[in-house]
């Protein structure tokens, strides 16, 4: 543990870096760098920047603390997975320390491009499924391709699989006791030990296509997460605004747009930004458009 004296800046992941920029603006900040891929803003002090917006899917990405010294700084590099202390290569400069080590397993995913991209079938992306057969737990692709990565890689990207995997484990049991778990889908061949919460493990015959199952069952989705301000419209306009949008996503995805529906509203005031600056994350659902049919609210195909 070290001594952290302030919340040096927030990174958040946005469309479109233009009307990021015209937002905060309007809320007060001033643009203090910017790139192609990441804008920088700052407030009222002396700080280069508060603010990170980043060409991302929309949504949290994360943050930075400050140190209260660079003793105490250098004294976190040591900790279990942080990385050393290096140089900021972006505005601002400085040094930082990243936690653990640059390794990060999700959320993105290379999904039906596996074949074309992985690296056990010569692409040049780095996947679960490459670990999973450098590790010997899977036998797909060409396992020449993978025999350069470093051991400590492989056996620290399966610890941390398997810790993310207990950690939701432990959110969805009902008790403290260990409970029995299922695995299906192709990301059964990534658990290759144990798991920390489970009483037994399993995996069915045909597992492998749950995803398809679940996949053609499931409804589409859209998500807006971005800020608002309640100060300059209000904050009925601006739920209304944001709900729009998620369900403009919804549909654009491929959802029936007589039956999209708001699944979930959450509201965060951002008490360090001015002009009652609030986060709102809005998620909508609806059934998927499949061609040739149509489904109005009742749920009666015509």
């Amino acid at each position: 543990m070290i001594k952290v004296t302030d919340v040096q800046y927030a990174r958040i992941g946005v469309p479109d870096l233009d009307e990021a920029e015209g937002f905060l603006t309007d809320l007060g900040l001033q643009t203090s760098a910017r790139t192609d891929t990441s804008l920088y803003m700052r407030g009222s002090d002396d700080d280069h920047h508060c603010y990170v917006a980043e060409l991302a899917e929309p949504g949290y990405i994360g943050m930075g603390l400050e140190a209260s010294s660079e003793e105490e700084l250098e004294k976190i590099s040591h900790a279990d997975g942080a990385s050393p202390v290096e140089a900021i290569d972006e505005p601002g400069g400085g040094s930082r320390v990243r936690d653990g080590d640059g390794l990060q397993i999700g959320p993105d995913s290379v999904g039906y491009e596996l074949t074309e991209k992985a690296l056990v079938f010569g692409g040049d992306t780095l996947t679960t499924t490459d670990i999973a057969v450098a590790a010997g737990a899977a036998d797909i692709g060409d396992k020449n391709l993978v025999k350069h990565l470093d051991g400590a890689l492989v056996k620290r990207s399966l610890a941390e699989i398997h810790r993310l995997i207990e950690d939701a484990i432990d959110r969805v049991k009902t008790s403290v006791e260990d409970a029995p778990v299922v695995l299906v889908g192709g990301g059964s061949i990534l658990v290759t030990e144990k798991l920390r919460g489970a009483s037994d493990v399993s995996i069915p015959d045909k597992s492998a296509v749950a995803n398809a199952i679940g996949a053609g069952m499931a409804q589409v989705g859209g998500e807006i997460d971005r800020i608002f301000s309640y100060e300059t419209e209000g904050r009925d306009a601006a739920l209304a605004r944001a709900k729009e949008e998620a369900i403009s996503r919804a549909v654009s995805a491929g959802a029936i747009a007589d039956s999209v529906q708001i699944l979930e509203i959450e509201e965060l005031p951002l008490t360090y930004m001015p002009a009652g600056a609030v986060r709102i994350r809005v998620k909508a659902v609806g059934d998927l458009a499949m061609s040739g049919a149509t489904k109005d609210r009742s749920g009666e195909r015509a």
